[in-house]
């Protein structure tokens, strides 16, 4: 078993420490997502949350192997694992070696069979995850090496990302200071979206887990009614893009109206929702303005408190 490991390694370590030979090659790292080196160094993020850091590398051409050497706060964070980009053809082999004081992991890449045939690319994204007791930290590159030619090349580094802790997001969502019956709108206006979805906005997800549901919904509902410091900062729809909450018209009944106990109108006034109660279970019922088509939507609740239309009329919100 011994030799067939070595027989496996022993090229890869040719092409990764062969002779020295002077460095023309740089690196940089980037925790933006997105395609291409934004060179964003810096994260806001919270505990139990993946961040990933892409390794970029430019003057790179025919390199065959790369050699990158971390070093984190073990106590802040922990090392997940590291995806290859796309600098290297095929699959290249990924060795991890890690050690302690300080905390490091070196990751190693190496293609047996293809050279870089670009200058300037992604080398690849090392991810790690925060730890339940985050209070931030940084992220350093401090080495990197790079196998062309027979030659290496070494670069002392002492590149960084920070990992800022992000203040919770506020429920209060259109800054007036009360978490109240308007925020509760622009909330269900933004439920069920994940991050990458049209319309998806972060201050929505309450729990930063890149989805607003019900945990979500959890948290609103706990501090629903409480006054905080006004920011005046609404974004009255989606994506944040500014403006006023929507006018809904929202109608307590408490008599005439049999066992209807709540009503509300879609802000176009083309449809109306209530609650009927019957025996202690209320049901939400939604028909035409005209009262044609009613149509029963829930089943009982015992106690469903608020009642009203999202800002386009498409969805019914209620508290119970």
């Amino acid at each position: 078993m011994w030799k067939w490991m070595l027989f496996t390694l022993f090229p890869i370590a040719l092409l990764i420490y062969p002779l020295s030979a002077q460095n023309n090659f740089s690196l940089s790292l980037d925790v933006d997502g997105s395609a291409g080196d934004q060179a964003v160094t810096s994260v806001n993020t919270s505990a139990d949350q993946d961040v990933s850091v892409q390794v970029f590398g430019s003057a790179i051409q025919n390199a065959n192997a790369f050699v990158l050497r971390f070093e984190y706060d073990a106590s802040q964070v922990t090392y997940q694992g590291f995806d290859a980009g796309n600098v290297l053809s095929g699959t290249p082999q990924i060795l991890p070696q890690h050690g302690t004081n300080p905390t490091y992991v070196e990751i190693a890449i190496a293609s047996l069979s293809s050279q870089a045939t670009v200058s300037n690319g992604l080398i690849g994204t090392i991810r790690f995850r925060t730890m339940a007791a985050f209070s931030g930290t940084a992220i350093r590159l401090v080495q990197g090496q790079l196998s062309r030619d027979r030659q290496s090349e070494t670069l002392p580094l002492n590149l960084r990302v920070e990992l800022q802790v992000s203040a919770a997001p506020s429920p209060d969502f259109d800054g007036d200071g009360t978490i109240g019956i308007s925020d509760f709108l622009l909330f269900v206006n933004h439920f069920g979206l994940n991050r990458g979805d049209a319309g998806y906005d972060a201050k929505y997800d309450l729990d930063s887990n890149d989805g607003i549901g019900i945990s979500d919904f959890m948290i609103f509902v706990n501090n629903f009614g409480s006054q905080v410091p006004a920011s005046g900062g609404g974004s009255g729809g989606s994506g944040g893009s500014g403006g006023t909450s929507p006018s809904v018209r929202l109608i307590r009944l408490t008599q005439n109206y049999g066992d209807v106990e709540y009503l509300a109108y879609s802000p176009d006034g083309s449809k109306i929702a209530f609650v009927s109660e019957r025996g202690n279970n209320d049901a939400i019922y939604v028909m035409n303005a005209d009262g044609s088509n009613p149509t029963r939507l829930t089943q009982n609740y015992d106690d469903v408190e608020y009642l009203a239309y999202s800002p386009d009329g498409s969805k019914i919100a209620f508290v119970s």
